[in-house]
């Protein structure tokens, strides 16, 4: 019986390994320059979103993003602000304190939205005299009709986006007046009815407006 203990003993001796951290048949250091890349992240840097014709007021901004496992969740930002539509909103991406830009401008360049500069809104840009008894001044938001012919009526159209006043008067012909200036008024149209004649205002653009009697005609403002 002590014999075969031995030779068991034996056995084991020669199939163990001299040393134990020595790889296996097979075993390979894994070198992490072989592992695939991963690809590289493209960064958000800046979007610039155009709002409809009709929007005067951001109420909120709402950042929906995938987490780090994959989860989809969402930020929403109370602003309630007045804006122009005319303007962009620019959201952008960037380290703190960086200037912003879009594209080769930079935001703080673009001109501010229309309710904060007054001097702006009352500077006449233009005078139209279609006929002897009609004037038209032409501002950045504002239209002063000067006639002292009576209004029948005025009301607007959604599509185009017009406003339109009717004055008595039996005009000798129609006339339409393009505006290429910097104002919220695109073209004039001035159509000769029966016994009366229409302006119609085109708009570049949705608006809530006013149309009132003053001193020697009729002002019409857009907001």
């Amino acid at each position: 019986m002590r014999y075969i203990f031995l030779l068991y003993f034996l056995v084991l001796g020669l199939v163990a390994r001299e040393n134990p951290f020595q790889e296996l048949l097979g075993e390979k250091d894994i070198d992490m320059s072989e592992a695939p890349n991963l690809p590289k992240p493209k960064y958000f840097t800046t979007e610039k979103i155009n709002l409809p014709t009709s929007a005067r007021v951001v109420e909120n901004i709402i950042v929906k993003y995938k987490n780090i496992d994959g989860s989809i969740a969402q930020k929403s930002i109370r602003v309630n602000k007045d804006i122009d539509w005319h303007y962009p909103l620019i959201v952008t991406h960037t380290k703190k304190d960086t200037p912003l830009k879009l594209g080769h401008k930079v935001l703080a360049n673009i001109p501010p939205p229309i309710s904060d500069n007054i001097a702006l809104a009352s500077k006449k840009i233009l005078t139209l005299k279609p006929f002897d008894f009609l004037s038209i001044d032409i501002y950045k938001n504002r239209i002063f009709l000067q006639t002292k012919d009576l209004k029948i009526r005025s009301f607007i159209t959604a599509n185009p986006s017009k406003i339109i006043v009717d004055l008595d008067r039996d005009i000798p012909h129609t006339k339409k007046l393009k505006i290429n200036e910097d104002s919220f008024f695109k073209e004039i149209e001035i159509g000769r009815h029966n016994k009366y004649y229409r302006v119609a205002l085109r708009l570049d653009g949705k608006y809530n407006h006013t149309l009132k009697k003053v001193d020697g005609g009729y002002l019409v403002e857009v907001k």
